[in-house]
């Protein structure tokens, strides 16, 4: 049987992802394995390829986006009384779906 040492968990602050939290936190119970809470902070004005997409400050408002992150993601991580290891990351990408991918190989 595989063991799992890791669960990667990808949120986007909906309400969806809240009710699908619980039971990333079990099965990392189930298994005693970490639990990382990932946020992927998404500006479409970064992408070179929509030039529609503008804002007039993209850093100011990149700080914004990851310091609400962060909040969310500690409200999160202590919101539930377990004794799993729970960290916290973000990472700032043109799409979720790479920055998942991305921070998954960074995991191992």
């Amino acid at each position: 049987m595989r063991s799992i040492n890791r669960i990667v968990f990808a949120t986007d602050f909906s309400d969806s992802s809240a009710q699908a939290f619980p039971y990333a936190l079990l099965l990392a119970e189930a298994y005693r394995a970490q639990l990382y809470l990932f946020h992927a902070v998404v500006l479409h004005a970064d992408d070179p390829h929509s030039p529609t997409h503008r804002f007039p400050d993209r850093e100011r408002l990149y700080e914004q986006l990851h310091d609400t992150a962060e909040v969310a993601l500690a409200s999160a991580t202590t919101a539930h009384d377990t004794e799993v290891q729970i960290y916290q990351a973000s990472r700032r990408a043109l799409s979720p779906l790479a920055a998942i991918l991305d921070f998954i190989e960074e995991c191992g």
